[in-house]
């Protein structure tokens, strides 16, 4: 089922980010990272329906100045936990948000998304 398929496209990440929705600024830890969206842990509330602005480290590792900003909603929350689901309206701006799920979790796990490889 779709559930089951979209459990298997997540993965386990640890990625430190930092956020901005209008006035409200706030940092925190991307989990669950999919190419379609991921769960953010915040000490920040925030509420479904919310646009963030999510700034990615995508420098090497040694360099965490570098950021790729990544526009997301809010779908849900469960305490300190959101849901977010990546946003990308055109071709370009898909492909630059796989380019970045994709070196995020190269740089954070080791792995790249998509199927498990044989």
């Amino acid at each position: 089922p779709e559930t089951d398929r979209r459990k298997a496209d997540l993965l386990q990440v640890q990625v430190p980010v930092n956020f901005v929705c209008g006035s409200i600024v706030g940092d925190g830890t991307l989990t669950d990272l999919s190419k379609d969206g991921c769960t953010l842990d915040s000490k920040r509330r925030l509420r479904p329906g919310l646009l963030l602005r999510v700034h990615f480290p995508a420098g090497p590792e040694d360099d965490s100045q570098v950021l790729v900003t990544q526009i997301a909603t809010v779908r849900s929350v469960d305490g300190s936990r959101a849901g977010l689901k990546f946003l990308a309206f055109t071709p370009p701006e898909q492909a630059h948000l796989e380019q970045t799920v994709t070196s995020t979790l190269k740089r954070f796990t080791g792995k790249t998304a998509g199927p498990p490889q044989p």
